[in-house]
């Protein structure tokens, strides 16, 4: 346990309750949907999630807010992944400066 120490370590019922949300959205945008696109951001911990990750799916609630779909959301953020090489690409900062959302898709500025 000793590799937890400091991480900032969230169960999905605390993610949900900070940023308002229904905790079956973050169970769900923590596994692979039915087409089996990958999470949002899947738990660093067994059903734990880190800051990063509560950065990510506030990041992803955002999006969705302003109308991105879920499919969207999953498919842009592994295009970020393989793109920046960040495992978390929602938590980081120089991403997040760069998302805008025009309509249902989000774009990120290259």
């Amino acid at each position: 346990m000793g590799r937890l120490v400091g991480l900032g370590i969230y169960d999905a019922d605390e993610i949900s309750f900070l940023l308002g949300t229904k905790s079956e959205r973050i169970v769900r945008w923590s596994l692979p949907d039915h087409r089996n696109l990958p999470p949002i951001a899947a738990p660093y911990f067994d059903s734990f999630f880190t800051f990063e990750d509560l950065v990510s799916f506030a990041v992803a609630l955002n999006l969705h807010h302003r109308g991105v779909p879920d499919k969207d959301l999953r498919n842009g953020i592994e295009s970020l992944r393989i793109q920046t090489q960040y495992p978390r690409p929602l938590a980081n900062q120089l991403v997040i400066n760069k998302i805008a959302t025009s309509g249902s898709s989000f774009l990120v500025q290259r």
